[in-house]
């Protein structure tokens, strides 16, 4: 369960991997991923939240948002680390930034496997391959690839087909490159390879196989501390009670248990008391072998809850944002009904004037037509009708013909206005 956290927590800790230009981003970044979460993973957890406030960018906010998974996830809270997946994922999407689209889909897949909720896991992951094969050029193309094929062996081990899980690892084995200078993530995919490889061996009954790829395991992690350790020595453990060698088993069933006191690791718990109780059944101590199952059945029902837990918080998160959307809907609504309204009053207006202009037209139209029909030698002098106009106006002289070609040529103007 938690092989692909360790590698994708490098992946998404990487401070150069893709480049960020906030000087302020970085700083808070720096600050959670290399400071906080050694010292401090609650005050981690707020500075990391707060990081998508500074963002400026769509890159910045999934890595904010993909940092706070990671670290609500590492302190058991399920429910806020899917949360702000499913936001990254969303963000990834919308920008089509295939590589984020494929690791966070990725994480998804594997936080829904861990609580139950396989339905869910497997299409995330199918999203995810089909992001990366989308991003063949990208700078995490390979990493993503082998993590993804090491999620699919997880859902064959949970429909129990390890023969087809062992053909995906063999596949995955041939992408891991060996280089001379081994990092530790490096080291961490060989070794998630070889553990998973042993516990397929495991349960396919080839077992010198499988302890050959366990003890590989732990000879490629050497000091390297991490969680895959304690996977691995049940897994020894199991191989040791299939051979028979209970002594030994008990011996590497006991290395597990210092890893348990964290509260973090309630799946390692479950599998390392199914162990125990196996390994007191086979001694014939029933006490104890109940007393572990019962255990073992509290851890698997409390991962049950989790999972309802976390589909309720989905579902309740879904629901306010078909709501939000819906509030949207209705304002884009209102706003294109007044929108549509005022155009309508816009034509209605344009209607009418252009009527009225038209009206006018015909009003000139009708005067030129009255004045062609008037003969110019009935139409009276100026002066005989207006007597009482003054001297200066009285003196001008102006034939009839003269004033009425004049006012026939305004006419017309006035009326070529009208159809301009």
């Amino acid at each position: 369960m938690r092989f692909f956290l360790i590698l994708l927590t490098l992946l998404v800790s990487n401070y150069y991997v893709f480049g960020l230009e906030n000087t302020d981003f970085n700083q808070r970044y720096e600050e959670v991923s290399v400071s906080l979460v050694a010292t401090d993973i609650k005050q981690a957890q707020i500075v990391a939240d707060s990081l998508g406030t500074v963002a400026v960018n769509d890159e910045q906010r999934i890595r904010a948002n993909m940092l706070s998974a990671n670290l609500y996830f590492a302190t058991g809270d399920v429910g806020d680390a899917i949360m702000h997946a499913m936001k990254a994922n969303q963000i990834a999407t919308t920008a089509l930034n295939t590589n984020w689209q494929a690791i966070t889909s990725g994480f998804l897949a594997t936080a829904f496997r861990g609580i139950g909720l396989l339905q869910a896991s497997e299409r995330y992951l199918t999203i995810s391959q089909k992001a990366n094969e989308q991003a063949t050029q990208g700078p995490m193309y390979i990493l993503t690839k082998i993590n993804l094929l090491h999620e699919r062996v997880f859902h064959k081990f949970n429909s129990k087909d390890y023969t087809a899980a062992e053909i995906i690892l063999q596949e995955t084995r041939k992408l891991i490159v060996h280089d001379t200078k081994e990092s530790k993530k490096g080291v961490l995919i060989k070794a998630t390879n070889s553990q998973l490889l042993g516990y397929c061996y495991l349960h396919l009954g080839q077992l010198a196989l499988a302890d050959e790829m366990l003890q590989e395991t732990l000879q490629l992690l050497g000091d390297v501390e991490s969680n895959l350790q304690p996977y691995t020595y049940r897994t020894i453990a199991e191989v040791e009670m299939k051979k028979g060698n209970l002594q030994k088993a008990y011996e590497y069933l006991n290395l597990t248990l210092p890893y348990l006191k964290s509260a973090e690791v309630q799946e390692l718990k479950m599998l390392v008391y199914q162990s125990f109780a196996t390994y007191y059944l086979q001694v014939g101590d029933l006490e104890k072998s109940n007393a572990y199952s019962l255990k073992a059945s509290t851890l698997e029902q409390s991962r049950a809850n989790l999972a309802y837990e976390v589909s309720d918080k989905l579902f309740e998160n879904l629901t306010n944002i078909k709501e939000d959307y819906k509030n949207r809907y209705k304002v884009v609504i209102t706003l294109a009904l007044c929108l549509v309204f005022g155009m309508i009053t816009i034509l209605i207006y344009l209607y009418l004037l252009k009527n009225r202009q038209k009206a006018k037209y015909n009003l000139l139209q009708e005067k030129l037509v009255e004045m062609d029909s008037i003969p110019v030698g009935n139409v009276a002098p100026l002066q005989e009708n207006r007597p009482e106009v003054d001297l200066k106006i009285k003196d001008i002289q102006i034939s009839e013909d003269t004033e009425a070609r004049l006012l026939k040529g305004f006419i017309e103007q006035e009326a070529a206005q009208f159809l301009s």
